[in-house]
């Protein structure tokens, strides 16, 4: 992810090269790379359909199921609404076939997350708490950590806080522990869009600068939406100029920092060192 630009890149140098060498496997694989990166950053669903369709018809050309059911996984999330869940069903009948669980798992939860950005909240949280339950069956800490994102933010926008602040602590300790840091606006977000539904307001603009120290607002539509229903209402309860202040001082916390305190320790600024808590136990 943090370097789309090159694994796009990657991925059409990879399929000139098969379809230099007429090898449709080879092809079919490239293929999904490609529609898997078109997945990713903005969009491009008329790209991820092409690609994943062709990629389909190269891997039955080679009578590779596994790259049949690859190919289905990265379509579903591109089809229109009607279209998926069917489409879904049969890729996890081909994957689970394979003993492809973490193929599948991004699956549901790509298609979890074009619920959400359709406003599909129901749908998504449903999807999304399936793929939670397949990731379990891998050792990717990269798909947990994505799953439990979308749960998130399925759970807040359906205004479940609880689900969503555990999902959210679930995600960032995994982005702490992984060094997974573009990932973790959404947590960062999530947990201040549920700090100020608490009235928990410097708590909550601290959170959102440390989203925003990562990806702007703009460039990220769920980020947009958890400002629009939750953060809006929150800054003018506590003043522009404290938010402000507040919102600047997140931006301005380390990564690990900004974990820590998502995760319930305090601001920086104001924890103790090891040191000074022994100095201080011993004056008590």
């Amino acid at each position: 992810m943090d370097d789309l630009t090159g694994a796009r890149e990657a991925a059409q140098r990879a399929l000139t090269l098969y379809r230099r060498a007429g090898h449709d496997a080879g092809i079919a694989d490239a293929l999904c790379a490609v529609a898997a990166n078109g997945l990713l950053g903005v969009p491009d669903l008329e790209l991820v359909r092409r690609s994943a369709r062709s990629a389909y018809e190269h891997a039955s050309k080679a009578a590779d199921e596994y790259l049949m059911a690859r190919a289905l996984a990265v379509l579903t999330p591109a089809l229109p609404s009607a279209e998926r869940l069917p489409a879904l069903e049969e890729a996890a009948t081909l994957l689970l076939r394979c003993g492809n669980h973490r193929e599948l798992a991004v699956s549901y939860s790509n298609t979890a997350y074009r619920a959400l950005l359709e406003g599909r909240c129901d749908e998504g949280l449903e999807l999304a708490e399936k793929a939670m339950v397949v990731a379990r069956g891998t050792d990717g800490p990269h798909i947990m950590m994505f799953t439990a994102a979308n749960v998130g933010v399925a759970a807040l926008l359906l205004r479940r806080f609880e689900q969503a602040r555990d999902a959210f602590c679930r995600q960032l300790h995994l982005c702490g522990e992984h060094g997974f840091r573009w990932e973790a606006a959404e947590g960062f977000a999530g947990l201040a869009a549920v700090a100020a539904r608490d009235d928990q307001l410097d708590r909550a603009a601290q959170l959102l600068g440390a989203a925003t120290a990562i990806t702007q607002v703009g460039e990220n539509p769920i980020l947009q939406r958890i400002v629009n229903e939750f953060i809006v209402f929150a800054r003018p309860r506590y003043g522009e100029a404290q938010w402000r202040r507040a919102e600047t001082a997140g931006s301005a916390m380390s990564f690990q920092d900004a974990i820590a305190y998502a995760l319930g320790a305090g601001p920086p600024d104001r924890r103790r060192s090891p040191e000074t808590a022994r100095r201080e136990g011993a004056l008590v």
